[in-house]
């Protein structure tokens, strides 16, 4: 505004600097391995058949962002190799537009382990086999896609009274999942990933993020050996930025430092 001279001074000039440390002010929460065991557990089936246990699991074991998963397609895939390679996609059908690529346009490879593979195999045939469209905001009409994660079409998909009543052919039709949040709660909830939330009327506060599942990965994966530059590679991450903001490095402790350099002699 300041610029179209909407205004005689720029307010922002007026407030002070808050200098925040960027450890302190970056998340630390780990998605643990174990949660998937209790999610499995639970009696949920999300209302419109979106597999989300399977999300879960396939986000926790696969370190992927959220819209790497909901974007994927059979032919992302190769289960005989056992990898997943993530790309540009410039025909893909996004919520605004026609073409979908990874964050900051880098492609890469994504081993899978085992229990990804008993994962994908039965959602990948499922694919290939089901009507599935993704809705662009431009586009009048739904656009074909292949989604391996889908949820069922409310709008494309024939209800049962209309099958009777008007003798139609049953439709079922599958769409893109656009947000899962409130669901992804609902699991968490049920499974007893939650804390009880005094300051907000008693409610149930969910205390896993979806993007915490991308850390807990990398914290089993340092675990396994493997180091920080073999994760950010298959995070798809520069090394300063798993360092500061996945906990791919500790803190240094400076107490513990300065008790070892104390030994050093000219």
């Amino acid at each position: 505004m300041k610029k179209r001279s909407s205004i005689a001074i720029d307010p922002c000039l007026e407030v002070d600097t808050i200098n925040v440390d960027f450890f302190k002010a970056a998340r630390s929460v780990s998605l643990p391995v174990d949660a998937v065991e209790k999610i499995n557990q639970t009696d949920y089936n999300q209302l419109y058949h979106f597999p989300l246990k399977d999300f879960v699991a396939f986000l926790l074991l696969t370190g992927a962002r959220i819209g790497e998963a909901l974007h994927a397609e059979p032919e992302d895939f190769n289960l005989k190799k056992k990898n997943w390679v993530i790309k540009k996609k410039p025909k893909y059908p996004t919520t605004l537009e026609f073409g979908w690529r990874p964050k900051n346009n880098n492609p890469r490879i994504v081993p899978l382990v085992d229990e990804v593979i008993d994962i994908l195999a039965p959602l990948i045939a499922q694919a290939k086999k089901r009507q599935i469209v993704g809705y662009i905001k431009s586009q009048e009409e739904p656009v074909a896609a292949s989604f391996i994660f889908s949820m069922i079409d409310r709008k494309l998909t024939t209800r049962r009274r209309d099958v009777r009543d008007k003798k139609m052919d049953s439709i079922q039709v599958w769409r893109r999942v656009d947000k899962n949040s409130k669901a992804w709660k609902s699991l968490f909830i049920i499974a007893g990933l939650c804390v009880l939330d005094v300051d907000n009327e008693g409610r149930f506060k969910v205390i896993y993020t979806r993007h915490d599942a991308r850390r807990g990965w990398n914290e089993e994966a340092e675990k396994l050996g493997l180091n920080l530059k073999e994760r950010s590679a298959i995070f798809s991450h520069e090394l300063r930025v798993n360092r500061r903001n996945y906990n791919g490095e500790k803190h240094l402790d400076l107490e513990s430092i300065f008790e070892k350099i104390q030994t050093l002699r000219a």
